[in-house]
């Protein structure tokens, strides 16, 4: 009986292992576990929650300022006796107490000023998150196509290998009937080593752009398994919109963009806040204090209470402060210059900003154009070249032509499968990028 629960158990724990060892992820599982484990991308998440705190805290600077404090002391020797205000030489203890409030009724408007400022720094940190966010996502994307396409060209060398492997095994036939020279043997091995050559590098390969793929996501396995093979079929061309109309949707959502539109924001209110410094400021405060002193004493020499000397030495007051600038070196003003570079700057930015948008857009569209027209070319040119191949074939199995012809018609028909392979990873990303440009999404 205990033999077979300890072998369910094992069974048990197999298959949940073999389940695991065969997780085909998808392209969306990828991003989603890269979002909640890249590293770098955590820091621009603790980054916001820094903005979000200064702007919470900007809000709290409009509260007054409430201050209490209270104090404990003995006097020595020679001292002011709180009965007479004259000298004494006797040692007596004393405690106080005060509480104080303080509240700016103006100064410039700078502290709302600073509200409105640490609010735009605090969405342009979003916008920020958001730019890398769709960075991380476009890293996991490309690396996802890496082991794709490195998967696909695995599988390419694989088949050439195969042809290779059944090429020598026709010649070694014809060689045993009399019908070939150990010649072209020698040249069907040294194919099928260079053949066998290329599916190990293809395999590295995929090692490798796996890896990559996995320190993107910062997954903490020695391998992974995708969904979604690449499909390599023709395709009907898809018609990419004017370089213009997607440069004027792309300006409305990019996060670089909007970010750079939100720092001009807050530059702009960075200038008022230091011309605030030159206008004059007016403050408010309020404070109560009372004490109590050991060494006062009624007319009978007693020590008056605590509570009567609490409130016999209450003392309170109300203030207004008015503080006009004068002079101070022209600091304030070479902060207000300082300030209004930083402005001209932020605005430079943002023209540098939709600049740089707009030239990466139009090179996306002109690259994307370009490559419909390659995959085309590339579709005609593997159909011919594949169809070439097939002859060559079923004429080296008759022994119309010579292996060297075989083996070039082969290496061109080769080449044109990975050309094919190549522009079509291009494309997909391509396309993908232009579609995030227009309709701001990354799906």
């Amino acid at each position: 009986m205990k033999i077979k629960i300890i072998f369910c158990i094992v069974v048990f724990f197999l298959g949940i292992q073999n389940h695991t060892a065969q997780k085909k992820w998808s392209l969306d599982e990828c991003i989603a576990y890269a979002f909640q484990n890249n590293l770098s991308f955590q820091n621009n998440k603790y980054d916001l929650e820094i903005k979000e705190a200064s702007y919470n805290q900007s809000k709290r600077n409009l509260l007054p300022s409430i201050s209490a404090s209270s104090g404990y002391s003995i006097n020595y020797g020679r001292s002011i006796d709180p009965n007479t205000n004259g000298y004494t030489n006797t040692s007596f203890f004393s405690n106080s107490y005060s509480v104080s409030a303080s509240l700016d009724l103006f100064a410039g408007f700078r502290k709302w000023n600073a509200i409105f400022y640490e609010d735009y720094q605090k969405k342009a940190t979003e916008q920020s998150v958001l730019k890398a966010k769709q960075a991380l996502k476009i890293k996991i994307l490309e690396s996802f196509h890496e082991v794709l396409y490195s998967q696909e060209l695995l599988n390419i060398t694989k088949e050439q290998l195969d042809i290779s492997k059944t090429n020598v095994k026709i010649i070694d036939t014809k060689i045993s009937l009399g019908l070939k020279a150990k010649s072209d043997l020698h040249e069907a091995n040294s194919l099928l080593l260079s053949d066998s050559l290329a599916v190990l590098k293809a395999q590295n390969s995929v090692r490798a752009n796996k890896l990559t793929l996995l320190q993107v996501m910062n997954l903490p396995e020695k391998e992974i398994s995708l969904q979604h093979p690449l499909e390599l079929q023709k395709q009907q061309a898809v018609a990419i919109a004017n370089s213009q109309f997607i440069i004027d949707q792309a300006v409305q959502h990019v996060p670089e963009i909007i970010e750079q539109e939100f720092l001009l924001s807050a530059a702009k209110k960075q200038v008022r806040i230091t011309r605030s410094y030159l206008l004059p400021s007016i403050s408010l405060r309020a404070g109560y204090s009372t004490g109590f002193y050991e060494a006062r004493t009624n007319a009978l020499g007693q020590t008056v209470s605590f509570t009567t000397q609490i409130q016999d030495n209450a003392s309170k007051y109300i203030a207004a402060s008015l503080n006009i600038p004068i002079f101070s070196g022209l600091q304030k003003r070479h902060q207000l210059k300082l300030s209004k570079i930083q402005l001209l700057k932020a605005e430079n930015n943002l023209r540098q900003k939709k600049q740089l948008l707009a030239q990466e857009i139009e090179a996306a569209v002109q690259k994307a154009n370009a490559l419909s027209v390659e995959r085309a070319m590339s579709e005609k040119s593997i159909d011919a070249k594949e169809l070439a191949f097939t002859i060559a074939q079923k004429k080296f199995s008759n022994g119309l032509i010579n292996f060297f012809e075989l083996s070039q018609i082969k290496k061109e028909f080769i080449q044109a499968k990975v050309a094919l392979l190549q522009v079509s990873i291009q494309l997909i990303s391509n396309k993908w990028l232009l579609h995030y440009y227009q309709n701001n999404t990354l799906n």
